[in-house]
């Protein structure tokens, strides 16, 4: 009986995001709200490509001025370069949507509705498509702390506090439309599958994960900085060497991944070289990287967006990584060191807040990682002590959270200028949303 409860844990998790995120979204005329800001520069390549056949973006000033959208929510993301227009944001995340896009233009086309892209179906179906990335991303997450002595009613507590106390359950409810979720899913799938190839020995893993890593590097590239990662995959210094080793004898499956590594990610330079005629070109304008100036602490623990201030489960994660260097120092640089140059090289964008945003949304791809840190607070040879203790303060931050999340859509929290004071006067009232 209680194998059967836990194998259905996942339909019921969907159901309950189900549930929740059509209440938020898809009533009235909420559903125009899935697809602005930056969400409609990830999503806009899929209409461009298949209903206006028009990589110059011409076609979304006739449809601003049409109404489809409110104007004031729209982000300008099209970047000229030498008289051409590129959308500044990367083609991974339409790609992701790619599926859900194409039955919701083939739903809209069989019920006489408008299939231009933009009607109701589409962006509903961008979310359902979010919420099947982020259950992908879970249960992914979920076999990768197999590799812990933790029983599987203690893994299916870490998911599901990983979704409800982390900006992931945010960034899959109520913004399906940003790049965040997919990244998540495609990392947490990476992890998985290099487990497969490096600790349990499985070829057929490889092309699977060469997958996984073109389309995070797809989706965002510095998200490549996954890779990191390769310690914890193997497990130990002498599993890594065999099994990278062990590619030297299998040309025609080390080849096989790389190209089709690289078919996916050359997308991008063709894209480029489609709208400019340049193979390459930096998108992102005058927006870059100041690797000198990291604004490590404010991006951690500032009142203003710090992940530790709003997502506070990551912080209490380490602990689960004190308990881990101990144990397995090697999976412990190899979950430790990707963390540690996220957090560096995120804090070094000019824009270390990342705009309107809740907590640090470039940290959600990397929550897998959180996730199997804080599974090391839950393992059997831990103290009764240790694990209650764990237990209580993981269920506290997710009610914690929740509540911040609540206070964020309701703009209680700013969504960008956050301060200590404005901050301490909202603490947990959530009085003030319930009058």
């Amino acid at each position: 009986m209680k194998s059967l409860l836990l194998r259905f844990r996942y339909a019921g998790l969907f159901a309950g995001m189900l549930l929740v995120t059509s209440n938020i979204n898809w009533g009235g005329d909420h559903w125009r709200n899935l697809l602005q800001h930056d969400a409609r520069g990830y999503y806009d390549y899929l209409p461009a490509a298949f209903i206006y056949h028009d990589l110059q973006f011409g076609f979304i000033d006739s449809l601003n001025r049409s109404g489809i959208y409110d104007p004031t929510k729209f982000h300008d993301y099209r970047l000229t370069i030498d008289s051409q227009v590129v959308n500044k944001y990367y083609a991974g995340t339409a790609v992701a949507e790619l599926p859900f896009f194409l039955a919701a233009h083939a739903l809209t086309i069989a019920s006489g509705g408008s299939a231009d892209g933009y009607s109701r179906l589409y962006p509903i179906f961008i979310n359902l498509g979010a919420l099947c990335y982020a259950l992908a991303g879970l249960w992914f997450t979920g076999q990768t702390l197999r590799w812990t002595d933790l029983p599987a009613s203690g893994r299916s507590f870490v998911m599901l506090a990983l979704f409800f106390g982390t900006h992931l359950f945010y960034y899959t409810i109520s913004e399906p439309g940003m790049s965040h979720v997919y990244s998540f899913a495609f990392v947490a799938a990476f992890l998985s599958m290099g487990g497969r190839y490096f600790r349990e020995g499985r070829d057929k893993a490889l092309p699977v994960l060469a997958f996984c890593l073109a389309m995070i590097v797809l989706i965002r590239p510095v998200n490549g900085l996954v890779v990191a990662a390769l310690p914890l995959l193997a497990g130990n210094w002498q599993t890594l060497v065999k099994r990278l080793s062990h590619l030297r004898r299998r040309p025609l499956l080390l080849g096989s991944s790389i190209l089709l590594f690289l078919l996916i990610v050359s997308l991008q330079p063709i894209l480029y070289y489609l709208q400019t005629g340049h193979w390459w070109v930096y998108s992102y304008g005058q927006e870059g990287f100041n690797f000198a100036r990291p604004e490590i602490l404010n991006y951690l623990f500032s009142y203003r967006k710090g992940l530790f201030v709003y997502t506070p489960l990551t912080f209490l994660a380490l602990w689960g990584g004190y308990f881990l260097l101990r144990q397995r120092p090697w999976e412990g640089l190899g979950t430790f060191l990707p963390l540690v140059l996220g957090v560096y090289v995120f804090s070094s964008w000019w824009s270390w807040w990342y705009g309107g945003s809740f907590s640090q949304r470039a940290m959600v791809e990397f929550l897998p990682l959180f996730g199997y840190l804080l599974a090391w607070l839950f393992l059997p040879q831990r103290t009764v002590a240790v694990r209650r203790t764990a237990t209580a303060l993981t269920i506290a931050l997710v009610l914690f959270c929740q509540v911040q999340i609540y206070q964020y859509r309701y703009q209680r929290i700013h969504y960008s200028e956050m301060n200590a004071e404005r901050y301490w006067s909202e603490f947990l009232r959530i009085d003030r949303l319930i009058k």
